[in-house]
């Protein structure tokens, strides 16, 4: 793909403006001597929050997609997430026609490696491309997707959609977008369109390393992963492409222990909220008692994880 533009898209709300500026600080870092176009898709972020969050961008085009939202309309979505999630079902309408391939980037990740090497994979003439989710490889897996009620084999793979290599061509032809929407009109799954995607596509996407979504539970050694494809995430952690910060521990939040939470910030002080940092919050009772549970698993969790044999380089892994 040497001298062609790659298209990467994005899709955030309000509220993910510090986030979004980090994971493309990492991107345009990664980008060095690439023509990459990023999309944008946003409810309306105004022109002085669209200079601040592209402020020190050197290699990338950025596109600004401003959108209503109607279109998701009815369209339900993870709890823990926002309205915005849903808008990468649009992509295949929103994108220039001539777009036939687009790398699809969460905006709580950082990018670790030149997005072209992700965006040449071989789809091998199916619509999609991604990663395992590293807590539900299956769809039948503990916390995973309704397969009764939509007619999934239980043993299908299920995929993670914080990085989503597209085939938008194929993508617009089957109606991927259409289809999830009117799933998630129909019913409320517990992961939204990460589960209507993994229904729609079933037996149309192809498994790709796992340093392209590297994801958090497999940083923490908390992730079946370990046990079931070891040398792959061996692999992954000491050269990972794409950093993707799942969970509810997320790098920006005060008292964060994510493993590569200082990588995020050195990323975070090449931005214009350099030097930016969360503040305590104020606690109530219920607060105390659930960061008091957090501590107990975490406890649990480090005394599991020292016994270990593999140690994970992080730093060398984010050079």
């Amino acid at each position: 793909m040497s001298g062609e533009r790659l298209h990467v898209a994005m899709c955030v709300d309000e509220g993910y403006a510090l986030p979004l500026a980090v994971s493309l600080a990492s991107l345009d870092g990664a980008s060095v001597g690439t023509d990459v176009t990023v999309h944008i898709v946003h409810p309306g972020f105004s022109h002085t929050a669209r200079e601040r969050i592209a402020s020190g961008l050197s290699n990338l085009r950025v596109s600004w997609i401003a959108i209503e939202g109607d279109e998701v309309a009815g369209a339900s979505y993870s709890w823990f997430l926002s309205r915005g999630s849903l808008f990468r079902l649009l992509l295949g309408e929103l994108l220039p026609p001539d777009v036939e391939r687009v790398l699809y980037l969460d905006a709580d990740i950082l990018v670790s490696a030149p997005p072209a090497a992700l965006i040449a994979q071989d789809l091998q003439g199916r619509t999609l491309g991604a990663v395992r989710d590293a807590n539900t490889p299956w769809a039948a897996s503990m916390m995973g997707s309704p397969w009764r009620r939509w007619g999934i084999d239980p043993a299908s793979p299920y995929f993670n959609s914080g990085v989503l290599l597209i085939d938008l061509r194929r993508w617009r032809e089957h109606e991927v977008g259409k289809r999830s929407i009117d799933l998630l009109r129909d019913f409320t799954p517990r992961w939204g369109d990460q589960d209507a995607l993994n229904a729609v596509l079933e037996g149309d996407w192809v498994e790709l390393h796992r340093r392209w979504n590297l994801q958090t539970p497999v940083l923490t050694g908390d992730s079946p992963d370990w046990a079931l494809w070891r040398a792959e995430v061996e692999s992954a952690v000491a050269a990972p492409g794409v950093v993707h910060f799942t969970g509810l521990d997320k790098p920006w939040n005060h008292g964060t222990e994510h493993p590569m939470a200082s990588q995020w910030l050195q990323w975070l002080d090449r931005t214009a909220w350099a030097g930016w940092r969360a503040d305590a919050p104020q606690e109530g009772r219920l607060e105390a008692i659930g960061r008091r549970a957090v501590r107990w698993y975490r406890a649990r969790r480090d005394r599991r994880v020292s016994h270990n044999s593999v140690v994970l380089d992080l730093d060398a892994a984010a050079s």
